[in-house]
């Protein structure tokens, strides 16, 4: 069976919430970046790791040039950058 992993990768804070107070009690995190996260998982192609800029800016240059920009159409990302007020950049591995 051939199976595929999906990895998207944002940066900020976060809220973990727990439902409950016994060991059973389901747990969930909450915040603007896992939101982003979220859409660039679905984004992104099998077998395929996409960051945004803010991720991709901190990574050291030897893992830099392994990823590439891609840009998407307003329709499939509309996701702007609250301090520059531009769309957000992605980038994902090469080939």
């Amino acid at each position: 069976m051939f199976s595929c992993v999906k990895i998207g990768i944002d940066e900020g804070e976060n809220v973990i919430v727990q439902y409950g107070h016994d060991k059973s009690s389901l747990i969930d995190i909450l915040g603007y970046s896992m939101s982003i996260t979220a859409k660039l998982t679905a984004l992104t192609n099998p077998n395929k790791i996409t960051l945004d800029e803010d991720v991709y800016d901190i990574l050291h240059p030897e893992i830099k040039i392994k990823f590439m920009e891609i840009k998407y159409d307003i329709e499939k990302w509309k996701y702007i950058d609250k301090h520059t007020g531009r769309l957000y950049r992605l980038y994902t591995l090469r080939d």
